[in-house]
């Protein structure tokens, strides 16, 4: 009976052991490992499985948290000391800055225009030589052919006129 009882409390300190040493971490997340107070890793969301009561996991939230920043009291040069708004001041300084790149933006377009068009013909140039690349090409064997045909009808008004069947022509006859 004591067999009994110490098996269950072996298997229940090892499930609790089994269960201290799952340790999920959530999408938002990110956790660090410290083994005795010391850093030994950093891990990523999921499952984590740490050694218990040696190894200890630190949950790090890492969702983004938009705060209201309302208004705020300027120091000026000159003492004034204004409140604003700083959303309004943002805005106020990338308007500005969108100007300031706007005519930047309108002389150098007809340049870009220029460089576009070029660039296009160039293509079009590049385009038109390989065609004619490849047309030379497709016209080379039939070239060859017609050379070849001539050639071999050359060598057969040679043949016929040596042998002398081709006509009456002393200057070739072999008599």
């Amino acid at each position: 009976m004591a067999g009994i009882i110490i098996g269950i409390v072996v298997a229940i300190i090892i499930i609790i052991v089994l269960i201290l040493s799952i340790c999920p971490v959530r999408p938002t997340s990110r956790g660090l490992i410290g083994r005795f107070g010391r850093y030994i890793r950093f891990t990523n969301p999921g499952i984590v499985f740490l050694m218990p009561f040696i190894e200890h996991l630190v949950r790090i939230n890492i969702t983004e948290n938009i705060i209201d920043a309302g208004l705020h009291e300027i120091i000026t040069g000159d003492s004034l000391n204004p409140t604003a708004d700083v959303r309004e001041t943002m805005n106020k300084v990338v308007k500005a800055n969108n100007e300031r790149v706007a005519p930047i933006d309108l002389a150098t377009a007809p340049e870009m225009q220029a460089d576009d068009e070029r660039r296009a013909a160039t293509k079009v140039a590049e385009g038109q030589r390989q065609a004619a690349i490849l047309e030379a090409d497709g016209q080379n064997p039939a070239k060859i052919l017609v050379v070849g045909s001539e050639a071999q009808a050359i060598k057969l008004v040679n043949e016929t006129a040596i042998s002398g069947e081709g006509g009456n022509s002393p200057r070739y006859s072999r008599k």
